[in-house]
């Protein structure tokens, strides 16, 4: 018989300690440029039921990442988030700023524990990829004439390639025509007025080309640049700009031409000389004299490469300040005023076209001269005088210069007496 039973009887109570952590893990940008910040927000929770103590997030910056700052007791060497502890049903949040550093995809993951028996550790890990973009744009700039003619058309092409990693978008190449340029077409969607060529999208690996065509205006060597943006990070901007330059070519050619005589007798020769000289400001090249004898004139000879058949003189090339002469021999075979006229031509553009042609008129000098002689008396009585009469006329073309009469009085004649400029011991009449 138990004289107490009331102490027979006892009780240990266990409270099994569980928790189901999760944790998740976002970022505010999957696709930043690369070098750009980015934000990891992580927030772990603790659904029960009970409660978390020693609660650790372990969250290590992967390469491709360099820590800029945290909210929480984030310790970025060790990529650990001291949490603490997590009643059931609490919940705590950590902000991580990064800079991206590779434009390749990169993840980073976090993980939780802590010292309860998790009832649940899928949801312990979870993780955000960034895929930070890049891009390589290069641009190349030609000009299918870079000496043309002053007031020639010329065309400039322009490639944008991408080699990547990543696709560009809001690809934009600036290129606008200086002074020098008069725009007169385009292949693409190229503003003029802006000097934009909208390209938009280039996937890694694609190109675009575009096509402008532009009119020439100055005669010096102009140098026109363009450059292409985009929205990615650039690895590699020194091909980012190219230029084409063009020197359009000009000269001043001024011919003069003179005759040594431009009243010579007729049939007498005469010596033309052809200066032709370059004030530039190029060389000027292929310059040709064209100066053909007109009727009038039988070509003699010349001193240079004079063809008298098709009346070519080929001068060749003259630098800028240079001159180059010619002299051609002719005889004179019109009496009437003849005028030769010479013209230069060369391969550029003439600023000044006016003094590129030049003339000499040559007036070969003949008169007809007619001389008639009467006398008063041919039947006279020895010793009576007679009267002769000289008569001489010019019927031209030109006026007769030193005319002078040759009538000496033979034997049988005694001089008495003259009314004009009469010479009787040497018989000339000076007209």
């Amino acid at each position: 018989t138990e004289l107490d039973s009331s102490d027979n009887t006892d009780s240990a109570t266990v409270d099994a300690q569980a928790i189901d952590l999760a944790i998740s893990k976002a970022v505010d940008n999957t696709a930043p440029n690369l070098g750009d910040n980015v934000s990891f927000t992580l927030t772990v929770s603790n659904t029960g039921p009970d409660a978390a103590t020693n609660v650790v997030v372990t969250d290590q910056l992967p390469a491709g990442f360099t820590f800029v700052s945290s909210d929480g007791n984030y310790d970025a060497s060790t990529g650990l988030w001291t949490v603490g502890s997590l009643a059931s049903g609490a919940s705590a949040t950590l902000t991580i700023v990064a800079t991206t550093t590779d434009s390749s995809a990169v993840t980073n993951t976090a993980s939780v524990t802590a010292v309860q028996t998790e009832l649940d550790s899928s949801d312990n890990t979870d993780s955000a990829t960034v895929d930070a973009q890049a891009i390589d744009l290069a641009l190349s700039k030609t000009v299918d004439n870079a000496s043309p003619n002053l007031g020639d058309n010329v065309t400039f092409t322009l490639t944008v390639a991408n080699t990547g990693p990543d696709a560009a978008t809001n690809v934009v190449v600036t290129d606008q025509l200086l002074a020098g340029f008069t725009f007169v077409s385009s292949d693409g969607s190229y503003n003029a007025t802006t000097g934009l060529w909208t390209v938009g999208s280039l996937a890694s690996g694609a190109s675009a080309t575009l096509t402008i065509v532009a009119t020439t205006t100055d005669s010096s060597a102009v140098t026109n640049t363009a450059s292409v943006t985009a929205d990615q990070t650039e690895l590699d901007s020194s091909d980012n700009t190219d230029s084409a330059t063009v020197d359009a070519q000009a000269i001043d050619l001024a011919l003069s031409k003179t005759v040594d005589n431009a009243s010579p007798n007729l049939g007498d020769n005469v010596s033309f000389t052809l200066t032709v000289s370059n004030t530039g400001p190029d060389a000027a090249t292929n310059v040709v004299v064209t100066d053909p004898l007109p009727a009038g004139f039988t070509f003699v000879s010349s001193d240079g490469s004079y063809n008298s058949t098709t009346g070519l003189w080929t001068v060749g090339s003259l630098a800028s300040g240079a001159s180059a002469t010619l002299t051609i021999v002719a005889t004179t075979t019109d009496s009437s005023a003849v005028t030769n006229t010479a013209s230069v031509t060369a391969d550029q553009t003439e600023l000044d076209s006016s003094d590129n042609t030049d003339s000499a008129t040559v007036d070969a000098q003949a008169i007809d001269l007619a001389l008639s002689k009467t006398v008063d008396n041919a039947a006279p009585n020895l010793g009576d005088n007679v009267s002769f009469t000289l008569t001489v006329n010019n019927t031209g073309p030109d006026t007769a210069t030193n005319v002078v009469v040759t009538d000496q009085l033979p034997a049988g004649f005694t001089f008495v007496s003259s009314d004009g400029s009469y010479n009787a011991t040497t018989g000339l009449w000076t007209v």
